[in-house]
């Protein structure tokens, strides 16, 4: 999502702690993750077909997380077989959203079940 080589680091010190903090977390996921494992930039929607372990659920909670941290008014869906999918999976799943947002950009979050 962030291109970090267009990054001017001789302005990091004047940024924001919102977004240091934005930048330090997609730089990591831009070290971490995997050729294939990153959207290409020219589509607006992605879809991964692959098996068990590849990181399905970590591609998406990135790319969706950093969407909706860089741009206002997001709207997205989150969509599994089951809501205890979505739950305890696509939100607090240990590749989860929760997880893999840095704690100081979610502004707040439900966990109440409906």
């Amino acid at each position: 999502m962030l291109d970090t080589a267009t990054i001017d680091t001789a302005r990091l010190p004047s940024l924001k702690p919102r977004t240091k903090t934005f930048i330090d977390w997609q730089e990591r996921w831009s070290r971490t993750a995997r050729p294939n494992q990153i959207p290409q930039k020219d589509f607006s929607e992605h879809g991964f077909m692959a098996g068990r372990g590849f990181g399905k659920t970590r591609i998406g909670a990135e790319y969706l997380g950093a969407k909706a941290c860089s741009v206002r008014n997001t709207y997205c869906a989150v969509i599994a077989p089951t809501y205890a999918d979505i739950k305890h999976t696509c939100f607090e799943g240990e590749s989860g959203l929760l997880k893999v947002i840095p704690k100081s950009l979610i502004a707040n979050y439900n966990s109440t079940d409906p």
